[in-house]
């Protein structure tokens, strides 16, 4: 549904009821539609505005007359013939271009709504348009009668339109969208504050002031948005909040993080304690077997502890398993003619732990 600005005052006509309630149902919630409307400083009646964001503004003027009344016209005139008498009248078309013209230059004193970048021509961010809507005459009608002089198609609705039961609301609205001069589209709509001007605009209050805005009014009505003071918040509320209010209790509970006892560190795991121990009483055995104090051939080896606390430390390596009996596997004939490399001799490494590795599991196990 479109969003409607203005209410039935009670005194419209059957035509402008009908379409009241047809143009409120029909077209989607991108529409606001004003009815009745007085234009300010002029005091014109507009019988409806009809605003879309990008495609522009309608102004429409609503007749109810009969084809048997139409007895001929022209494009600022038309000749009426009702109940034996003949009158004059403003062609509708005509009529709703000079109000759309009144209502551009009401617009255009608007700075917010000029469009200053304008590659168009127009000094609008939206189009203004003008439609005369005949809801008992139809299009079949004024084709038979060589009306379309008269009123020209593109700037008419009629009755076969509004008063078909099948129309949905996508054909209502591209009919209107059809019927668009200009044809430019503002792709990026209004902002807020542009419809908060439109709206003060057609908001005149005069002794034809429009009637309030009905109570079924959608929601979603355009206004712009107040930026909402900063509320204080009461103390049983911060109290349940987690982080402090002020800086003494910031302080404090630095403080109490600060003098709280550290966790103590996680021991390691005595296998991997007694894992590395083994290794270095095998490299220390393998050098005692080499029999060699250069320095250099020496593989590189972390700080030692102190004497006292290194012999503490280490295992004893038993007596009875001279470094004589590793047994070794015998090299390949190319191994044997390659020179010997310094460092670590993997292979006793390994023949030393699978020999002794129950032994060593042993001494590890008693500490």
């Amino acid at each position: 549904m479109a969003i409607m600005l203005t209410a039935k005052h009670g005194n419209e006509n059957q035509s402008k009821e009908f379409l009241y309630h047809f143009l409120w149902s029909k077209l989607s919630d991108q529409f606001y539609i004003w009815h009745d409307l007085i234009l300010p400083r002029i005091e014109q009646s507009v019988d409806f505005a009809i605003l879309h964001p990008n495609y522009g503004m309608w102004i429409l003027a609503v007749k109810d007359w009969s084809i048997q009344e139409i007895k001929g016209g022209n494009q600022k005139d038309c000749l009426l013939s009702s109940e034996g008498r003949e009158s004059t009248v403003r062609n509708p078309v005509r009529e709703a271009y000079e109000k759309a013209v009144t209502v551009k230059i009401l617009m255009e004193k608007l700075p917010i709504l000029i469009n200053q970048e304008s590659a168009s021509g127009e000094k609008l961010y939206f189009a203004i348009h003008h439609l005369a809507i005949f809801s008992n005459i139809t299009a079949e009608a004024l084709k038979l009668r060589q009306l379309w002089d008269t009123f020209p198609e593109n700037h008419v609705i009629t009755a076969d339109i509004i008063r078909n039961p099948l129309a949905d609301d996508t054909a209502v609205e591209n009919i209107f969208i059809r019927k668009r001069e200009p044809v430019f589209i503002n792709a990026f709509g209004l902002n807020r504050s542009q419809l908060a001007a439109i709206r003060k605009l057609f908001s005149y209050s005069g002794k034809h002031a429009a009637p309030e805005a009905p109570e079924q009014q959608p929601a979603d009505d355009p206004q712009p948005e107040a930026v909402p003071e900063r509320v204080a918040r009461p103390a049983e509320t911060a109290a349940e909040m987690d982080a402090p209010e002020t800086a003494a209790e910031i302080s404090a509970e630095m403080a109490a993080e600060m003098d709280a006892p550290e966790a103590p560190p996680v021991a390691e795991p005595a296998m991997e304690a007694e894992e590395e121990r083994s290794e270095r009483v095998i490299i220390r055995y393998h050098d005692r077997e080499r029999g060699t104090d250069d320095e250099d051939d020496r593989p590189a080896r972390p700080p030692q502890k102190p004497a006292e606390t290194a012999v503490a430390e280490a295992p004893e390596i038993p007596d009875e398993i001279p470094a004589q009996s590793v047994t070794e596997t015998p090299p390949d004939a190319d191994e044997a003619s390659k020179p010997a490399k310094p460092g670590v001799d993997l292979n006793k490494i390994i023949s030393y732990i699978m020999k002794h590795n129950e032994l060593i599991l042993q001494r590890m196990w008693e500490r």
